[in-house]
């Protein structure tokens, strides 16, 4: 009677463990031997012919999971060779592993009116505040005219 029970408890407790390993999200997450993480990159931006403060930003998610909602940021540096600090940030919906999308900035709110948005110097950086965890963090940000 002892030898079916431990015979028993060892069957569950073995089906056990290899049903909660199954279901483990740690093990779902991992794609070639690391964890799967977005990448989000500014593949290129450009400027509205119609509008001299609007352009539009190609974002992608280079990487194999999905990315979180954060913040595409435009700082505009410099004005006519005058430091400046001027932002608009723009909200970033999630993008799934390899989707791309348009975004259109329009920085009207933050150039003098004589200004168009191609004669400044500016960055325009992906994930701004750093909220979505990445495989690469040193490339989402592009500079125009640095």
């Amino acid at each position: 009677m002892l030898r079916k029970f431990i015979t028993i408890m060892a069957v569950v407790a073995f089906g056990w463990s290899g049903l909660v390993q199954a279901q483990s999200p740690a093990t779902a997450d991992i794609v070639n031997g690391s964890p799967a993480q977005p990448d989000l990159r500014i593949k290129e931006f450009l400027f509205s012919p119609a509008n001299d403060k609007v352009m539009k930003v190609h974002v992608a998610n280079m990487g194999n999971a999905a990315s979180g909602l954060c913040l595409l940021r435009l700082t505009v540096r410099k004005i006519n060779g005058v430091a400046v600090g001027r932002v608009k940030e723009v909200k970033l919906l999630p993008l799934a592993a390899g989707q791309d999308k348009w975004i259109v900035v329009d920085a009207k709110s933050i150039l003098p009116n004589n200004i168009s948005l191609e004669s400044t110097t500016f960055k325009l950086n992906a994930d701004a505040t750093s909220v979505v965890v990445e495989s690469d963090e040193s490339n989402n940000e592009v500079w125009h005219n640095l």
